[in-house]
């Protein structure tokens, strides 16, 4: 008898480890975002016409689909969508793009936390 597990039994684990380091990937690309490139809260503050979710959504796309122009002879949507200047956007492996998606995705969601408590606070200080 060996010491393998069958697909079968492997497949649970496999699974469980799996989600757990794409979580762990995630929230070490938005410390990096704060800690190495300055993308913390006073920054991201800043950003309140939607750019950090269309940012997201450039990450996002798929490979195949970055090219594609709008409009037949427009921008490639990539560009078109992206918020910040050109030389910000940087080509890269599709899961490393998809786990940079989700973390500017937590900035944005962030983003929007502290702003409706600045509301809230304005609402019952003011």
């Amino acid at each position: 008898m060996n010491n393998f597990h069958t697909e079968k039994e492997m497949r649970p684990v496999d699974a469980d480890l799996i989600r757990k380091q794409v979580i762990v990937d995630v929230v070490r690309a938005r410390l990096r975002q704060v800690t190495e490139l300055g993308f913390d809260a006073e920054h991201d503050d800043d950003h309140t016409d939607g750019e950090l979710a269309l940012a997201a959504i450039c990450h996002a796309l798929p490979a195949t689909h970055k090219h594609l122009r709008i409009g037949g002879d427009g921008q490639p949507i990539a560009l078109a969508l992206w918020p910040f200047p050109l030389s910000e956007l940087k080509e890269m492996e599709e899961e490393t793009a998809l786990v940079e998606a989700a973390a500017t995705l937590i900035a944005e969601i962030e983003r929007r936390y502290r702003a409706k408590e600045r509301v809230e606070k304005e609402r019952t200080n003011g």
